[in-house]
């Protein structure tokens, strides 16, 4: 058990100081005389010891104890646990009130222990009464729920006590998604990996093209400022009706093409935008500067969605200044982004961990941003906040802009700008932009299998069919990611797959084990653990069901017959017993999978050579060889050769590499035979 040193007041209310005599309780549970809240003039109003707790001086009805019939002895414990969430600094949720959400949740499992004649934090030893549990818990706050258990259980030697361990939790969990309608899909891995790519390849080229855009862009600007202040609207365009107002109009030479190209910038729009044909022989309207800076600001917040476990609200809100390095003595530099958050009484700080990789996106769009609002007519009001930190996702206000009007109407009706909070991914994919090429995004067979075994349902949704291209939604980045950082395929080709993949063990060691001090948004979290509960179990359920696709080069692996026994006898609650005792495990490799239990020295993420070659020369006797891995390691192995050739041979990293190149030839030869 902790010391009550630990706990102290969380909410940010200006008159609760550390001098206050609530603030830091002198023992836990603290005295039944205690105060816990106070009235409107500071003077302490309900204690400890009270049934009913009134926090009406802080804006909150409070917590009514005796409303529930509980029994004294389950009273009590609803009542310390219900204090450790407001005092601890890891579990309060943002505001007194959001705390209503475990107190509810401890009520009904302390209704049915009543029922069932047991307290609280003996539940853990009566598994026949989880059934009860659950149809107590199950409905539209299923999920939140499972992450207050979840909590409390991560923090039970400090609480004191346990209330559903993980048997129950699983089980919950599982419950849970069957009383949910289609989730959002999981995006099969391959799709997901193409889909990156693009959006990469889209920072990649306006990173590359920025200075040209930004020398183009000014140039437009004053061309239509100066036309505008000289000649009528109509003959604002350098590149239109070129007879008239010759004397007072900046002309630009040539089409709208001709002046891109004068830029390096005409093969950049026809990669990315659909021509046209215009009787100028042009391809593209001067509209389209403004299409496409607004297609590389939605593709940076889309790029960010994919990394970030954010709702897309939360990422639409996103500003300039959102992007900051957190030093942690265990993990080094971890990336963050900050913003609003759209559930201000569940979450108690809007942060998200990301890779390094999304600071361009940032920087993408955040040049876009401050380039728009250069270009402002000087009578359109815009904050100081707007203006020094602007939104991402901000409205195009380009003279020659589409949107120009619609930008001065809302100007004259709210008084300012008001910046777009909206994206819509599948519109924007309609918007004649050349993002993904269908035959690419065509869901195969193993795409939907994939997809299937995530979200079984899916198939009620219309677009989803073999041969259709995929339907991408903003909604979808979450989930996705979420799965992926337990339960993605082996290290992709791709390099921002293998960056993900590299960066996962840091991720998986911030939201699991707590090593920083960090607060995590509470959302984000609770997708994560929904998605790593089951992780585990369906990976050995897949292994043993796919005997071909994934070769034991030793023909057995240590237990591995005895967790296929559990499974043909359906003796589910056997194998996660054993899983979450830590007594079966199985971790992704570059090769395939690690069978080993607990920690293992060698990794098998970024080198394989003791996978496959060992101290003692042989393949490890935990190892199961994936035979999906074969072309990307056929490829890892070639590129192995190539830096090779450019080592001395007597280097220590030559000698490295001979043993990575040894290590894939006997996982090929293993797979092969």
């Amino acid at each position: 058990m902790m010391g009550a040193e630990v706990l102290q007041f969380q909410a940010p209310l200006t008159q609760i100081t550390p001098e206050s005599p609530l603030y830091h309780p002198p023992s836990f549970p603290p005295p039944n005389d205690w105060p816990v809240s106070l009235d409107g003039r500071g003077n302490p109003f309900s204690v400890y010891g009270d049934n009913y707790w009134d926090f009406s001086g802080f804006g909150f009805y409070g917590f009514n104890f005796g409303h529930h019939n509980l029994s004294q002895e389950n009273l009590s414990l609803v009542k310390k646990a219900t204090f450790f969430v407001m005092y601890h600094p890891r579990l309060f949720p943002g505001k007194i009130s959001s705390c209503r959400g475990y107190f509810l949740t401890l009520v009904r499992i302390a209704k049915v222990c009543d029922q069932q004649g047991i307290l609280i934090n003996d539940l853990y030893k009566f598994p026949e009464v989880f059934p009860l549990i659950v149809d107590a818990l199950l409905g539209k706050k299923s999920y939140n729920r499972v992450t207050q258990l979840h909590n409390l259980y991560l923090y039970r030697d400090e609480l004191g006590f346990t209330i559903a361990n993980e048997r129950l939790l699983r089980l919950l969990t599982r419950e849970a998604t069957h009383h949910e309608p289609v989730q959002h899909p999981y995006i099969p891995s391959r799709i997901w990996n193409y889909q990156i790519q693009r959006l990469n390849e889209v920072l990649d080229d306006f990173i590359k093209h920025q200075e040209a855009i930004k020398e183009a862009f000014n140039s437009l600007h004053q061309a239509y400022l100066h036309n505008l202040k000289s000649v009528p609207a109509s003959y604002r365009s350098p590149f239109t009706e070129k007879h008239l107002h010759r004397a007072h109009r900046v002309l630009y030479e040539g089409s709208f093409d001709d002046f891109l190209d004068r830029h390096g910038l005409l093969d950049l729009f026809h990669r990315w935008l659909c021509s046209n044909s215009y009787k100028d022989g042009s391809s593209h309207r001067v509209t389209a500067f403004s299409k496409y800076l607004s297609f590389v600001r939605d593709t940076s917040v889309i790029f960010i969605l994919n990394f970030s476990l954010q709702r897309m609200a939360e990422a639409t809100s996103l500003r300039s200044d959102c992007f900051h390095i957190e030093k942690d003595k265990n993990l080094g530099n971890i990336c963050i982004i900050t913003g609003e958050t759209t559930k201000t009484q569940n979450d108690s700080d809007a942060r998200w961990i990301v890779p390094e990789l999304v600071k361009k996106a940032i920087d993408a769009a955040s040049e876009i941003a401050r380039l728009r609002i250069s270009a402002l007519p000087e009578d359109v009001s815009l904050s100081k906040e707007d203006r020094e930190n602007p939104y991402l996702l901000f409205p195009s206000t380009e003279l020659w802009s589409p949107n120009a009007k619609k930008i001065r109407a809302t100007s004259d009706l709210h008084g300012q700008v008001i910046s777009q909070r909206s994206l819509d991914y599948s519109k924007l994919l309609r918007q004649g932009i050349k993002l993904f090429d269908d035959d690419e995004i065509r869901i195969t067979e193993d795409d939907a299998k994939e997809a299937l075994s995530l979200t079984p349902n899916l198939h009620e949704l219309k677009w989803f069919e073999i041969g259709k291209p995929w339907h991408f939604t903003a909604h979808q980045a979450r989930r996705t990611l979420a799965i992926n950082m337990f339960a993605s395929d082996a290290v992709s080709t791709s390099s921002i797959q293998y960056q993900m993949k590299h960066l996962s063990r840091q991720m998986t060691l911030y939201y699991g084990r707590h090593h920083t001090k960090l607060c995590l948004n509470s959302e984000a979290e609770r997708a994560l653990i929904l998605e790593s509960y089951n992780t585990t179990y369906n990976k050995l359920i897949d292994i043993v069901d796919d005997d071909m696709g994934n070769v034991k080069p030793h023909g057995r692996v240590p237990g591995f017959d005895f967790v296929i026994e559990l499974i043909d006898t359906t003796e589910e609650s056997k194998l996660k017993k054993l899983i979450r005792d830590g007594q079966v495990g199985i971790r992704q490799t570059l090769l395939g999978f690690c069978m080993k239990t607990g920690a293992c020295e060698y990794g098998g993420i970024e080198s394989v050579a003791k996978c496959a070659v060992g101290d003692g020369g042989s393949i490890c006797a935990h190892a199961i060889f994936r035979r999906k891995n074969k072309d990307k390691l056929i490829k890892l192995k070639a590129s192995h050769k190539n830096e090779l050739s450019q080592l001395s041979k007597n280097s220590m990293r030559a000698g490295a590499i001979k043993q990575e190149i040894h290590a894939i030839e006997v996982y090929l030869d293993a797979i092969d035979k």
